[in-house]
């Protein structure tokens, strides 16, 4: 049996800023080569003779395994790094190094840092300005990255009664890591390395520096005293009066301090009087711990636990604060449980000003039988604001189930369910969703799927919850079966898809029944260099069995009807040294005979969104209820351009019904009220960040354009963005024509605008608007975000204008990166209203 695992939090907690790997535990990895280099065999006894001229030995552990074989190491060399070799305070002169050359590690800044002035401007980017400075270590030769062999220099050595001595800038290296030390005294019996004076230990991606470091290859241990570090992908730094390691995965600091910040001028410190790292079980624990900004203390825990690493930990999580008009000042604290690696849930307890105490509970299992299965329940007792269609002190609820598993090669299943307790829950309670404000429906469904080479069977249910009170429940299907044959795209093939639905409705007095639907017969298929043509002739078939019928509608009622379609393309490619252009006409034709004695309900039967891909679909309706007369034929031609710098996707059609649809059902929708349209959507991509969207349907004879949107957005850089976009939509009950503005620009490396509007021309209002402002410095940042927008009062979706009522909302966010920071809901506002903004809480 696999085991299973979770690797994603329930919610954003202490994540750091990109490329800031929260991984305190490779302070490890940079004691374990101090070990590495010491630990192959017994200790270095045939060390040169005291006062022999300074060189680089490669030492070997001799056959016996008693002591080791050294020599004169040729092509041993370290590649100085473009860094300054001013020396920090507190550090060795040059002399020594100048004499080596390029063997000796190059003296750099304080624990790599690299002040900004130092740095060429080209090689400037928003974080190093922010920082005023960056870590930058030596580059290694990467032919010695890998080594196993072990050099060992110094400029005078001696053999002991208890081993060896070196002195005078002592260098040990393997590979990419090096050890250095104004002396280094080495004891054979108790197998230790004890380290004096300038002791720095280095690979990769860190540095440890201490005044005095011990080293035991016997119980795997080392003491540093005075200890400093730095992880420079992390751009995490600290330091230790005693750092320790007791163990192959534990370390403890003592009076230690760590900071993501830039280490000449740390704006925040992480203060402890002890903290312990086990890797091994993924837990860090402080005790006395204080968290510090400018030297003051914000925040103290005599005892705290934290994860260290990728590994998840129960604990009390960052808060999320706003303020708004619906609910007044909102606060919410999560408290989060790693009960298993398969398993965990998060309480949520949240105080709203105006409403009172909101609950909610989420828990996620994963397993080999279910799958991944997550589960979210809200509760709030006693409302004490009310809602439309309920009273004052009312309970109110939610519920969210999602399941996903796929079983074997064969077998899937998807579940998901969303519920509420009234039609206003999620405008009252979650409010700070955009998504929330506008949403008319909840779907209640899932499915349990089999697919085998030639046939596919699934077995589902849908049901669907209005979240407005002037919207009606539609009818559920429970269950509904379907049978079909899977196209093997032979020249020559079956069609077969069998659909039975039982549908019910919440009113026990509308008519309920079940459906069968067959669609049945053959298609020929045709794939050649450059063109391809397929063809199907079917027959379709449509009975009801059914209750609760009204005079005229009979219990049981059939129709059939044929469909042809036929589908056929060329294919036309260009290639240039530095671009594609592929050229595809299409041309798609359908003859659906319809058959209209039917006077059935629409149970699940609405007309296709008006977009050129639906003219490309074997019927303009999705539903089963009605055999339309559908003879109608596109002709298309689509463009695909790439270049080095611009990539071009469009399309042109044109859709003409060849007999004007007599069913009443098309003329609900006004774009397929005309005999002829002409569709048009092209998309382009620049290299510069510039891209721009057109989507258009019009009337082909007039030139009316019916529906339109069109989208212009930049994006020079990875936090600065801008969007324009314009849309227009004719429908026969709810028409609407918009313009949308959303951005982010950086006005300095510190400081950023936010900002969003949608704006309503046809009744002259401002839908949603959105301004904040964001500080963003080297390890902290601020986010304060003033959005309003337009509600509807009573919990109605269908209201003019006059009827709107103008809601607000603030939200704050603090973070201290790499450490966390409370408010990180404002990240979902963000996204959903400013168009390409996909930014996440660091």
């Amino acid at each position: 049996m696999r085991t299973l695992a979770l690797t994603d939090p329930l919610v954003t907690m202490a994540l750091p800023t990109p490329n800031r790997r929260n991984k305190i535990h490779a302070l490890w990895m940079a004691l374990a080569p101090a070990l590495a280099l010491y630990a192959s065999g017994s200790q270095a006894d045939a060390l040169p003779n005291k006062n022999s001229a300074p060189s680089l030995y490669r030492c070997e552990a001799n056959t016996g395994g008693t002591g080791w074989d050294c020599g004169a190491a040729p092509n041993a060399t370290l590649v100085q790094g473009a860094i300054s070799s001013k020396p920090a305070k507190g550090k060795r002169n040059n002399s020594k190094a100048e004499r080596r050359g390029s063997q000796q590690i190059p003296v750099t800044q304080h624990l790599d840092w690299q002040l900004l002035a130092s740095i060429p401007a080209a090689q400037q980017n928003e974080d190093c300005i922010r920082c005023g400075g960056r870590y930058f270590e030596p580059d290694f030769d990467a032919s010695e990255t890998s080594s196993n062999n072990i050099n060992a220099s110094a400029e005078n050595s001696e053999t002991t009664a208890t081993g060896s001595v070196l002195s005078g800038d002592v260098l040990l290296t393997q590979g990419a890591r090096r050890i250095q030390a104004d002396q280094v005294i080495i004891t054979t019996e108790s197998e230790s390395l004890e380290l004096q004076g300038h002791v720095l230990i280095r690979e990769p991606g860190v540095l440890l520096q201490s005044q005095a470091a011990v080293i035991s290859r016997a119980d795997q241990t080392a003491n540093l005293s005075q200890a400093e570090f730095v992880l420079h992908n992390d751009f995490l730094h600290g330091r230790a009066e005693k750092l320790e390691q007791t163990g192959t995965q534990s370390l403890v600091l003592t009076d230690s301090a760590v900071s993501y910040c830039a280490p000449d001028a740390p704006s925040w410190e992480l203060h402890a009087d002890k903290l312990e790292l086990d890797a091994e079980a993924g837990i860090g624990r402080a005790e006395g711990a204080k968290l510090k900004v400018k030297g003051t203390t914000v925040l103290s825990l005599p005892n705290m636990s934290f994860p260290v690493g990728d590994k998840r930990k129960s604990g009390v999580l960052w808060p999320s604060i706003s303020n708004d008009s619906e609910n007044g000042a909102t606060i919410a604290v999560p408290l989060y449980a790693n009960l298993a690696p398969n398993y965990d849930l998060l309480y949520t307890p949240m105080f709203m000003q105006d409403r009172g105490f909101h609950q909610t509970l989420a828990g996620r299992y994963l397993g080999n039988s279910t799958g991944q299965v997550e589960l979210e329940l809200g509760y709030i007792d006693n409302d004490d604001l009310g809602f439309a269609g309920g009273a004052v002190g009312e309970n109110r609820w939610h519920i969210n189930l999602t399941q996903k598993a796929q079983y074997n090669d064969n077998w899937s299943s998807e579940v998901q369910i969303a519920r509420i307790s009234d039609p206003n829950y999620l405008r009252d309670l979650d409010s700070g969703r955009v998504n929330s404000r506008y949403q008319d429906q909840l779907s209640q469904e899932g499915y349990l799927r089999y697919q085998a080479q030639y046939l596919e069977a699934q077995l589902s249910a849908r049901k669907l919850q209005s979240t407005a009170l002037d919207l009606n429940d539609t009818y559920a299907s429970l269950p509904q079966l379907e049978v079909s044959y899977r196209s093997q795209n032979r020249l020559i093939e079956p069609i077969l898809n069998v659909q039975w639905t039982d549908f019910s409705h919440s009113n026990d007095q509308a008519i309920q029944g079940e459906r069968t639907y067959t669609n049945a017969g053959l298609a020929l298929n045709w794939q050649g260099t450059g063109a391809y043509a397929q063809a199907q002739a079917t027959f379709q078939d449509l009975s009801y069995k059914l209750d609760n019928t009204l005079p005229g509608i009979e219990d049981t009622s059939t129709a059939s009807a044929d469909r042809f379609i036929l589908d056929a393309g060329l294919y036309f490619d260009r290639r240039t040294s530095n671009s594609r252009t592929t050229l595809n006409p299409t041309i798609y034709y359908v003859n659906n005979q319809s058959d209209d004695s039917l006077s059935t309900p629409l149970f699940d039967t609405r007309v296709r969104s008006a977009h050129s891909d639906a003219w490309f679909k074997p019927s303009l309706i999705i539903g089963h209820d009605r055999l339309l007369e559908e003879n109608r034929v596109t002709a298309a031609i689509e463009i695909n351009h790439i270049t080095d710098s611009v990539v071009i996707d469009s399309r042109l059609a044109y859709l003409s019904f060849l007999d004007t649809p007599p069913a009443a059902l098309f003329n609900t929708h006004t774009t397929y009220r005309y005999d002829e349209l002409v569709g048009f959507n092209t998309e382009a991509r620049w290299n510069s960040g510039f891209s721009a969207s057109v989507d258009l349907i019009a009337d082909a004879q007039s030139g009316t354009a019916l529906n339109q949107f069109a989208e212009i957005s930049w994006k020079p850089s990875a936090d600065t963005l801008f969007s324009v976009g314009y849309s227009k939509v004719d429908t026969l009950i709810a028409p609407r024509e918009q313009w949308h503005v959303s951005g982010a620009y950086r006005l300095s490396p510190e400081w950023r605008v936010l900002f969003a509007g949608n704006v309503d021309t046809r009744h002259n209002a401002n839908l949603e608007t959105l301004l904040g402002l964001e500080y963003d410095s080297c390890c902290w940042r601020v986010r304060i975000v003033h959005s309003q927008y337009q509600d509807v009062p009573d919990g109605l979706y269908y209201q003019t204008e006059i009827d709107w009522r103008e809601e607000q909302q603030v939200q704050i966010e603090v973070v201290l990166k790499g450490l966390g920071g409370f408010g990180q809901a404002i990240d979902s506002t963000l996204n959903q209203l400013i168009r390409g903004f996909h930014e996440a809480t660091r």
